[in-house]
């Protein structure tokens, strides 16, 4: 069906504010127990590993309408409310740090180093 086609579209290409307007319009989806919960909690982690502060209008508009107050789904989700932004998460705790040794031969490097 056409709705199924645009929550479908939205959805990948990560249209949340025309997704939840979508999903309003179609009882099917909103009825659906769970539905809404589900894809909230996806597009909670998806900011989580997207984002590091978020504003909050943005945020809002991401997670559409909500019965959970802002302040509580943050505190489930370990986040902080700063003003205008919501700290999201610290992404230094998710990048592995490699040191990267190369060894290659002088045969290998001297034509590339030969000055002329």
């Amino acid at each position: 069906q056409w709705y199924q086609r645009r929550v479908r579209s939205s959805g990948i290409n990560a249209e949340y504010g025309e997704f939840w307007s979508v999903i309003q319009e179609e009882k099917i989806f909103t009825e659906t127990v769970g539905f809404v919960e589900a894809v909230r909690n996806f597009v909670c982690f998806v900011l989580k590993l997207t984002y590091k502060n978020v504003e909050t209008e943005f945020l809002l508009q991401m997670l559409g309408p909500m019965e959970t107050r802002l302040e509580d789904l943050a505190l489930a989700n370990g986040w902080v409310l700063k003003g205008d932004t919501v700290f999201v998460g610290d992404k230094e705790e998710m990048v592995e740090q490699k040191e990267i040794v190369e060894k290659m031969p002088i045969d290998v490097v001297s034509p590339i180093l030969a000055i002329r």
